[in-house]
């Protein structure tokens, strides 16, 4: 599945920021309809979720 993803991107950026945007686009998903319904829609809304114009990542090669 994280193959799929990392073939989206273009060639010129390196193996490690390649997994940490492929990563970063995963986790910015919503809660799934599951946990809401099994937390009694005690768990909404996913906090770390991220728009792409208000919240940069902050990415480093290392």
């Amino acid at each position: 599945m994280v193959y799929c993803e990392m073939i989206i991107m273009s060639r010129n950026k390196s193996p490690g920021i390649k997994a940490r945007l492929s990563h970063a686009l995963r986790s910015n998903r919503n809660v799934p309809v599951f946990a809401a319904a099994k937390t009694n829609r005690g768990v909404t809304r996913n906090f770390k979720q991220r728009h792409w114009r208000r919240r940069k990542l902050k990415l480093t090669e290392a």
